[in-house]
């Protein structure tokens, strides 16, 4: 049987994201790090997390709705042109020594709009690069493909802060969305109309609330995960 990497449009997708994901676990630490230079404030570094996590909250839903009605591969332009832009800026700001921490915040809180724009259409996109039957092997691929760049791309960019600047950190980051870009420009979607009736926004969101109810052991693991994140909560009721 063939493997995922044999289809070169997802070897080139998965190489591409591989290095985005380096470079945003590099501007994780960098952003982190220029801001507990920049203030004594704990209030504002802590602010970095939720600038980070809160547009994931608020819009992974809305975007998964959204990459059904719209056409994925524009999406994806979007969002990764997008994320440039916003890296490129901070990182240029920051070069220039007009950076304050509360501009590192609101840029922050812009990639992660990116981000969470981008997350729910990008693991869509698997399935349409490779056959059903190595689609299993391809999404374990994407995994790994997380994996190896949280656990390289803090250690390059803390050596990157430690012999340049933070600066070059984010801007590192907003080229390898450039690549992305580039990677997906060339990607030829064929039609997925299936013919159907048009869907509005809510006639998507409203399925995935309902799904909740239905399958009782989606909505346990979904507690489970956030419990796991929370530290002990009185957050299990709602799994019972």
């Amino acid at each position: 049987m063939r493997t995922p990497f044999t289809y070169s449009l997802f070897r080139a997708i998965w190489i591409a994201s591989l290095v985005s994901n380096v470079g945003t676990w590099m501007q994780n630490v960098a952003g982190v790090w220029l801001v507990t230079t920049l203030t004594t404030s704990a209030l504002l570094v802590a602010l970095m997390q939720t600038a980070t996590s809160l547009p994931a909250f608020l819009l992974s839903m809305p975007a998964g709705a959204i990459g059904d009605l719209i056409d994925r591969r524009r999406l994806l332009l979007f969002t990764q042109g997008f994320m440039a832009v916003v890296a490129l800026g901070l990182g240029l700001f920051t070069l220039s020594g007009a950076v304050s921490a509360i501009d590192v915040l609101g840029f922050t809180f812009l990639l992660g709009m990116g981000s969470a724009l981008n997350g729910p259409i990008w693991q869509t996109v698997t399935t349409e690069l490779v056959p059903r039957p190595v689609l299993p092997f391809a999404i374990t691929l994407n995994g790994v493909s997380n994996n190896i760049a949280r656990a390289i791309g803090p250690a390059l960019g803390g050596i990157i802060i430690a012999y340049y600047s933070p600066g070059w950190v984010f801007v590192l980051n907003g080229v390898s969305f450039v690549g992305t870009w580039m990677v997906v420009f060339r990607w030829r979607r064929e039609s997925q109309d299936d013919g159907g009736p048009a869907e509005n926004f809510s006639g998507h969101c409203g399925p995935a609330f309902g799904m909740c109810n239905i399958r009782r052991p989606l909505l346990r693991c979904w507690c489970a995960r956030l419990r796991f994140r929370l530290g002990p909560a009185p957050c299990g009721r709602c799994c019972r």
